[in-house]
């Protein structure tokens, strides 16, 4: 029994030494929501992978608040840069799991694109028809790809350059397409989503007959007092 635990201390302390690049760590975490009357939220968790300077991204699509049927799908995922500088230049790009047995390859995602100029550094897509291979609510898709530069929390801070962003099809009542970005809410603009996807207009409220009564009884009361406070002054005089 001494000795098993004798390995097992060896073992937590070689792993506590071990080099940071060998060991699979957390860089960044995000749930990603549009905030549109039909709201969309998209996860993203990047992580490393145990190999130097490889990286692992898993993008699911998390919730939405479409009515059953409604609820679309995600065709294209990833990681973009909107400056110049750093040059990310990730390389080695794969796909090795998604959800559904759909098939989705690495990179073709020139639909990321919209809302100012960027580049995209790192994504997948759903192979030909998009649609039909799209991730559902529940869905994920995992690539992996490497970097000479190493990834920090920071490259996706106020003061970073590096945004999430996803393309949802297929969506709400009028089948429109949104995508929810870590850096926008929605590419786009929430009020130019909603009129695209039909949301529903702001509600009117009709005022109901006794509030109206009550309103007419109301007016009718101050005129009185009025007449009244006018008699009262005309007398005095």
């Amino acid at each position: 029994m001494r000795r098993r635990i004798t390995q097992w201390t060896v073992a937590a302390a070689a792993l506590a030494l071990a080099p940071a690049g060998l060991r699979a760590d957390t860089v960044w975490n995000q749930l990603v929501c549009t905030g549109t009357a039909f709201n969309v939220c998209v996860t993203f968790d990047l992580t490393t992978t145990g190999t130097p300077n490889q990286y692992k991204l898993v993008m699911t699509y998390t919730s939405t608040t479409a009515n059953p049927g409604e609820a679309g799908v995600i065709t294209s995922a990833g990681i973009y840069s909107f400056a110049t500088s750093p040059d990310w230049n990730f390389r080695n790009l794969a796909v090795t799991s998604v959800s559904g047995g759909h098939r989705w390859r690495a990179g073709g995602c020139n639909d990321l694109h919209g809302g100012g100029q960027l580049t995209v550094e790192a994504c997948s897509s759903a192979s030909a028809p998009p649609p039909k291979n799209g991730l559902a609510v529940g869905e994920s898709v995992t690539i992996t790809f490497t970097s000479t530069t190493p990834i920090t929390a920071d490259a996706f801070g106020p003061n970073g350059n590096l945004a999430f962003r996803a393309h949802v099809q297929s969506f709400g009542p009028n089948d429109c397409s949104l995508k929810p970005d870590s850096r926008l809410g929605v590419v786009g603009g929430v009020d130019a989503v909603n009129r695209e996807c039909g949301a529903p207009p702001p509600s009117t409220t009709t005022p109901e007959p006794i509030s109206m009564i009550l309103l007419g009884s109301g007016l009718f009361g101050v005129g009185v007092i009025r007449r009244r406070r006018n008699g009262l002054d005309i007398e005095n005089v």
